[in-house]
Formats: structure tokens, sequence, C-alpha cells
């Protein structure tokens, strides 16, 4: 069976979709990556349905950035030279051998990599495997590093950098590796200040105290979780502390599940979070917990198999510096009937989930870019979960129309829409105005500010920008 224009979703992203022809389920010929509607990376498949030839590939991981890499395929194996480009700057790549494994050095960028925040860590490889001396450099200056023997192993004294390591968050770890494990004991430093840290055991366990940052620390969050490990595994008590006081805890059992009495803890900014009191069992939540922030407080009930039951107020961590809150019912841990958006007690959107949790009918609800900076309200129709018909962008406190347009059945862009610029915030409202088809741009776009033209882009059929015609 042959399907032309065949779109693949990507389980980790709204953002992007994978388009191409399919014949009996085998891809071939041209595939793009679809990105915000507009076609940008990608290359081609043979007859076999492999890669072939030249391919641009973005980085799922980190597509708020535009980090690609670039280079060649033979038969599904990288082979030569690929580069990895953040927008059109070169900041890494190395070499793949006949084999598609990486050989000699290379330069790869870190988690969050960014144009103005260049995170790399550059070494060699031997037949796909670290060898030797590896840094991390931050803008050039090197922050980290350690050494890899010939087998691909980590040994001897290392600095590392957190996964998450970012201007936020300087978080490292100090101490020695054996023949690829961690072993001794090891430190963990935040801008040069010891903060926390353990030791292994000669089994390469964690053992005894440690000290560790708490959910996603930073100098905003900056909470710690200190207890006793046996063999790798949390038992006993367990406390959060932030600024030397003691915010939460509990304990956990003997296989590493928290048990009995516990106050949960979710960090928003170094004065305020989100405590969550009450019973676990096994590690599921049980019966009534009592929530409390601020001066907003309220009680939920969990049932037998940890699953949220009744009614309940949600906090969304995406908008949790905006204090917006989700009140609604829950059934067997699904969000049913209607549910509403409240901002200091004011409602400013709403809408209905069916028996599946699914969305229906008519909705109003935050566009996906809503900031302190860029308050706006989308209103439009949901099918089974998917956005169908017309739907209006808008300011949430005026109710000012901004923006808008349609959705096909299959929930894709279609005909004509005014949408924000990627630039977009209250004290500078650039729209972009054009034709979608398929969830694609085609043809002219326009970039409006103050109901003057700044851009003009041209997209081909494949949503391929072709051309600037305009720059002012």
């Amino acid at each position: 069976m042959l399907i032309l224009n065949q779109k693949e979703n990507f389980a980790n992203s709204s953002n992007i979709f994978f388009k191409g022809c399919n014949k009996n389920n085998v891809r071939f010929g041209k595939w793009d990556y679809i990105v915000k509607g507009e076609s940008m990376f990608g290359g081609n498949y043979n007859e076999r349905g492999q890669k072939d030839g030249k391919w641009i590939e973005p980085d799922l991981d980190n597509e708020e950035n535009y980090i690609t890499f670039q280079g060649e395929y033979r038969a599904d194996i990288k082979i030569g030279i690929w580069n990895t480009f953040i927008r059109r700057d070169l900041i890494g790549g190395g070499f793949y051998n006949e084999k598609g494994r990486k050989h000699g050095m290379w330069i790869e960028h870190q988690k969050k990599t960014a144009f103005n925040f260049l995170l790399l860590y550059k070494g060699k490889y031997e037949e796909g495997k670290k060898v030797n001396q590896w840094e991390w450099s931050l803008d050039s200056e090197v922050i980290g590093q350690g050494k890899y023997k010939n087998n691909g192993e980590k040994n001897q004294f290392w600095i590392e950098l957190n996964e998450n390591y970012s201007r936020l968050c300087n978080l490292k770890s100090q101490g020695s590796y054996k023949n690829g494990m961690r072993i001794g004991d090891w430190k963990i430093v935040d801008d040069d200040k010891v903060i926390g840290g353990g030791r292994y055991s000669g089994e390469f366990k964690k053992i005894g105290i440690w000290k560790e940052p708490f959910g996603n620390y930073n100098i905003l969050e900056p909470a710690l979780f200190e207890g006793n490990y046996q063999n790798d595994i949390r038992v006993d008590q367990w406390k959060i502390i932030l600024n030397e006081m003691i915010i939460g805890g509990g304990n956990y059992d003997k296989n590493g599940q928290k048990q009995g009495d516990w106050m949960d803890v979710r960090m928003i900014n170094i004065y305020k979070y989100l405590t969550m009191r009450g019973q676990y069992y096994q590690g599921l939540r049980i019966l009534k917990w009592n929530y409390k922030m601020n001066d907003l407080s309220f009680q939920g009930m969990y049932n037998d198999n940890g699953e949220k039951m009744d009614y309940w107020i949600d906090f969304d961590e995406k908008y949790n510096e905006n204090d917006i809150i989700l009140t609604g019912k829950y059934k067997y841990g699904i969000r049913i009937g209607v549910w509403k958006l409240q901002q200091n007690n004011k409602i400013i959107g709403h809408g209905l989930y069916n028996e599946e949790g699914k969305k229906f009918g008519l909705w109003k609800e935050l566009h996906p870019n809503y900031s302190e900076m860029c308050q706006l309200i989308m209103k439009g129709e949901y099918k089974n979960g998917i956005k169908i018909g017309y739907w209006q962008i808008l300011t949430q406190n005026q109710n000012k129309l901004i923006g808008g347009g349609s959705f096909n059945i299959q929930g894709e862009q279609f005909g004509k829409w005014i949408e924000l610029h990627k630039q977009y915030s209250k004290y500078r409202q650039v729209v972009s105005i054009g034709y979608y088809e398929n969830g694609i741009r085609i043809g002219g776009w326009e970039d409006i500010y103050m109901n003057k033209i700044i851009n003009y882009h041209y997209y081909d059929r494949d949503g391929i920008r072709r051309r600037i015609e305009i720059k002012q």
C-alpha cells in the first residue's frame, strides 16, 4: 500500500513531526522534520527503507534551541564527518568510521546547551568508546574533567557536571571511579561550596548518611534531601531541608518504598513551596491528603491503588510562578467533567473531560506560550482530545482578539492563521500571518508589528522556507 505524505509524531515533542512517503510500511524517498509548521530538516530513504546520503536531524531533547546534527548515512549507518550546529553556528561534531562508530576527537554538546550557554564535552573516541582525558567546557573555560580507560570505563578522580547544569544550577560531583564505578567519598558542590555528598562502598553502592539535591535543585529552589542508604536503597527517615530548616520528609521501608506518614514538597521558588501531607502504603498515596501553599489549602482523596478520586485542586508545574490552579473531579485517577483554571480566585478558563479523560466540547485554556510576559488564552472546541474547528487567541484580561485559525479533524492547522511570532511579548506584540495546509506552512507569510510588515517569508508545498523577500 502506497501512502503519500504520511505523518509520524514524536513521543517527546508536540512541536515536531516526521513527514514522507511509505510503501508497505517501508519509508522511501524524501522525509522531512516539520517544526512548528516549517520543514527544516530531513533526508532520503533508499528502496530498502534505510537512511542514505546527506541528512540533517534535530536534537529532539533540545528543540527550542534548534540544535541539529548534519552528515551522511550509508545504508542506515552514519559515516564520515558529522557536525553539530546551533541554528547556523558550528559548535561541535566528529568522525564516524565505516562501522558507524565514533572515532578520533569529538566535541559533544550537553543537555542545557543554548546559543548563549555553550556547554560542551570534549575528548577522544576509539571504536565508539571514550578514552583518555575528557573535559567539560562552558564558553571555552574548562569546568570539569576526568579520564577513561581504553575499555571506555571511567577511572581515578573526576569532577563531573550534574545533568541539569545551567546558569541557575552549578552542581558538580567530585570523587573517584574504579573500573567505571564510583567508590569511596564523593562531594556534591554548588559553585565551589560543598552542599552534600556521601560514601560508596567497595561494592560501589551508596551507604550511610547522604545529603543530596532535592527535586529540580537550583539557586531559586535550593532544597536538600538527607537520609540513610543501605546498598543503594533509601531506608529509614529522610528529611527535606531548605535554608537549614526541615520542611518535609518521612520514612522509607527496607525496599526503598515510602511508607506511613509523609510530608512531600514541591518547590516553586525559595519563597514558595507546596506541601502535601498524608499516608503512603508500599509507595502509593492512600486516603486523605492535605495540601498547602501560602494561604491556599485543601484536601484530596486517593483510593487503595494510589489513584486520585473526587474533587481536587491541581497545580500545573509549568505555571507555578503564575499562581494558576486547576479544579475539578477525578475518577480512578482520570479527570472527568467540568474543570476550571483559576488565578488569584478568578476563573480564567474552563472545559469538559469525558469518561476517558479526553477533552471535548468548548474550551477556554492557556496558550502554550503562556507566561508573565505572554498572558494569552485560547478558545475553541475539542473532540476526543483533539482540537478541531476555529480557535481564537485572546488577551487574558481585556479579552482582545490577537489571532487564531482553524484545525481539521486530525487536529492539524489549515487555512489562514494569525499566530504568535517567537518574539511575541506584551511589550512587543509581533504576530505572523499566513496559510497552513495539513499542519504545514505554505505560501507567503508576513511578520507584523504595529500594523507594519517587518519580515516576509515564502514556504513551498513541502513547508520549506525558500527565501526572505523583505527585511526591515
